[in-house]
């Protein structure tokens, strides 16, 4: 396949935790930010200076609950209870185009039960360690 060269519908992004797909979600997204130190002193006069610190990363996942997904709140749970950790894949499995990797624990997971509408849960996922962001080849 050829690498995708339009914009991207989120659509085709699935979500995947150790290969298997994680079911029914409906928005996920990967952020990341940096730590900075500030270095300021009395000779720096008027202006900050700062220089970098660690980095942080985390994925953040929203899905609708259904007790028959492969992959889904109850494994979760279970991964948030025992501190096991995961590989996360963000992937459309297209051939040369990007995807995003990495070593996870489950930092926490909610579920919401509202009156007339559909059972939801979030979870957000702790990078541990460098993610990548490579060709899928």
């Amino acid at each position: 396949m050829a690498v995708t060269t339009t914009k991207i519908n989120g659509t085709v992004l699935k979500v995947y935790i150790d290969t298997v797909l994680l079911g029914y979600v409906t928005e996920s997204s990967f952020d990341t930010s940096a730590n900075i130190i500030e270095t300021s002193n009395k000779d720096t006069n008027k202006f900050s200076e700062f220089i970098a610190g660690r980095t942080t990363s985390t994925i953040s996942v929203s899905a609708m609950h259904q007790f028959n997904a492969t992959e889904g709140f109850k494994e979760l749970f279970a991964d948030i209870k025992t501190g096991t950790a995961v590989s996360v894949i963000i992937s459309n499995e297209n051939q040369d185009d990007f995807e995003w990797t990495a070593n996870c624990l489950v930092s926490s997971l909610s579920i919401s039960m509202p009156d007339d509408d559909v059972v939801t849960y979030d979870c957000e996922f702790q990078i541990t360690g460098e993610p990548t962001y490579t060709v899928i080849s």
